[in-house]
């Protein structure tokens, strides 16, 4: 299954229609699980929004990064907002798909630097950064807060999730880390 035709249901709302169902919930989960798996393991380009064309690698996080549905009011928002030469700061980068739009609105000309103190996100963002031929960001393994020193960073299974102890323990916690503070 692509990802074209998985965005083709989102954009029906297919999915919601089936699982209003309570005996079809488990079945729409189960498939859309195994379905968008292979899709969220591998470099995509990104189908619409101002990402249009970009590659990214999920690994592991929303589908909608890939579809260029997700946080559309911010890409809109980053789309009239951030222009070339511009300097952008992307605090809790995650995957990158944020770095990635920023750098490409920002140009050569610009600056962005993300902030994510995860190390496999570090290392995803980086790679995401290579699948589109950005040189152009700063990126620093680090979180920001408050005060400099170091924190427990409480890491989730949706890395989105993932954030300080110091403000909650997410849903699906998996493991603490001790990360940079700035």
């Amino acid at each position: 299954v692509s990802l074209r035709v998985l965005s083709w249901l989102i954009d029906r709302r297919f999915a919601r229609r089936i699982a209003s169902s309570p005996r079809s919930q488990t079945i729409v989960r189960g498939a859309w699980t195994r379905l968008s798996r292979q899709l969220r393991s591998r470099p995509v380009e990104i189908l619409a929004g101002p990402g249009r064309g970009m590659r990214i690698n999920l690994h592991g996080s929303a589908v909608a990064f890939a579809t260029g549905t997700a946080e559309r009011p911010l890409q809109d928002a980053l789309q009239r907002e951030v222009k070339p030469g511009a300097t952008f700061f992307d605090i809790g980068a995650n995957v990158g798909f944020v770095t990635i739009l920023a750098a490409r609105l920002v140009g050569p000309s610009g600056r962005v630097v993300a902030f994510e103190p995860v190390p496999a996100n570090v290392a995803a963002i980086r790679e995401n950064l290579e699948l589109n031929g950005i040189d152009w960001v700063d990126v620093r393994q680090t979180a920001v807060g408050r005060s400099s020193g170091s924190a427990t960073f409480i890491v989730s299974d949706v890395s989105a999730f993932s954030r300080l102890a110091s403000v909650s323990v997410p849903s699906g916690a998996r493991e603490s880390i001790e990360v940079a503070v700035r």
